[in-house]
């Protein structure tokens, strides 16, 4: 975080947090996700449809998909 001039995890921003997402290319999280407004994923009328798939496959007692 110091070398890209951050002194503390909540001045991160989504354009600052890059990931590979091809042999030559790579995005930031600001162009690969849609941002969300809080609660939003507390009901399932507002929820993105990108992310139904993983939060219905989500369970607070596992962390694998079975």
């Amino acid at each position: 975080m110091a070398a890209m001039g951050v002194d503390d995890p909540s001045r991160l921003g989504p354009g600052m947090l890059l990931h590979r997402v091809g042999p030559n290319a790579v995005r930031s999280h600001a162009e690969s996700y849609e941002p969300l407004e809080p609660g939003q994923l507390l009901s399932a009328a507002s929820m993105p449809a990108a992310w139904a798939g993983d939060w219905n496959a989500a369970h607070p007692d596992r962390f694998t998909l079975s």
